[in-house]
């Protein structure tokens, strides 16, 4: 299952700041089928997998800029697929869904190389504040370029000009380069 939706306008207040091309291994299919409608309508785009496996399959396949991994998988557990992300060197960020709630299960997951861990059962709210959070620490660099006297702000979404440089990263300053 994978859905999508694209904002009609870019920097609408419903828009996410990046979308994620996620990937999700749960094989619980009513609480997929919900987080598959949650993180779709924040933007992102969500594929489905309800096996370990699959997950792993999928992860060599193609690019993820997230992987949600449930621990409880048939096949390969979510033990065993992130031990694959993280021995193939993917640098992918893993967040946990379990419904294993002891602290030493917690404890165990992230030393196994998890980024977050998610007790069962879960607000999807808090889920998609997560994912936002992540989507917003990975946000791409904006390069800054002088193209015929005006400057030219470049990301991945769009272009902007203005008549000056001006830096809209975290750190109050960016790259700036002029062309002739």
């Amino acid at each position: 299952m994978e859905i999508s939706r694209t904002p009609t306008r870019p920097g609408s207040p419903d828009a996410p700041r990046i979308g994620l091309k996620i990937l999700l291994a749960e094989d619980d299919q009513p609480l997929s089928s919900g987080i598959v409608s949650a993180l779709a309508a924040d933007g992102h785009i969500v594929k489905a997998l309800s096996d370990g496996k699959s997950a792993v399959d999928e992860i060599e396949r193609a690019t993820f800029g997230l992987l949600i991994l449930d621990i409880g998988l048939p096949g390969l557990d979510g033990f065993e697929v992130l031990r694959h992300v993280r021995e193939g060197g993917y640098g992918l960020p893993v967040p946990l869904l379990t419904a294993r709630d002891a602290v030493e299960d917690r404890v165990l997951g992230l030393e196994a190389g998890a980024d977050d861990y998610m007790i069962k059962p879960f607000a999807l709210l808090e889920l998609s504040a997560r994912v936002r959070a992540r989507s917003a620490a990975i946000r791409p660099p904006t390069v800054r370029a002088l193209f015929g006297g005006r400057w030219c702000s470049i990301s991945s979404r769009d272009a902007r000009f203005s008549t000056r440089c001006r830096s809209n990263s975290p750190h109050g300053s960016g790259p700036c380069w002029r062309f002739s």
